[in-house]
This record gives structure tokens, C-alpha cells and sequence, in this order.
């Protein structure tokens, strides 16, 4: 793969980063607020629910964005 498909491929999978960005960082959050809320033995249900939900969310992203990573491979296998 030349520098310029990779920038190419960058380029056009920045719109599919960008959530996966989002949630990543709010997984990070959540974590944070659950072990707030564990270390306050406070409910954790509701927080580990938005966690699961978000975690959920970006494997959702990522197998998205892997595909988008495999079909530009392959595209330019066959530009090539």
C-alpha cells in the first residue's frame, strides 16, 4: 500500500473514527463514574447498564469500521 492510498483510506475512514472516538472516551467516563459509585456502595446497576449499552455500541463501531478498512484493501487489490 502506497503513503498516498493510506492518507486515502485515512481520509475517507475519519467519518467512521469519530464515533468510535465518542465512545471510547465516553467508556472511559462510565468507568470512571462506576468506580465512583462502587467506592460510594452506591447502585451501580444504572451505570453498568450505559457501559454494557456503550460497549455494545463500539464493537458495533469497530466491526464497521474493520469492514470499511477490509473493502478498501480489497479495492485496491483490484485497482491495481
Amino acid at each position: 500500500m502506497t503513503k498516498q492510498n493510506k492518507q486515502q483510506i485515512d481520509k475517507l475512514g475519519a467519518a467512521l473514527l469519530t464515533p468510535i472516538t465518542a465512545a471510547t472516551n465516553t467508556l472511559g467516563t462510565e468507568k470512571a463514574q462506576l468506580a465512583t459509585a462502587d467506592r460510594q456502595r452506591a447502585d451501580t446497576s444504572g451505570i453498568t447498564a450505559e457501559i454494557t449499552g456503550t460497549t455494545s455500541l463500539l464493537a458495533t463501531l469497530n466491526a464497521s469500521y474493520d469492514a470499511f478498512l477490509a473493502t478498501q484493501a480489497q479495492n485496491l487489490v483490484t485497482v491495481l
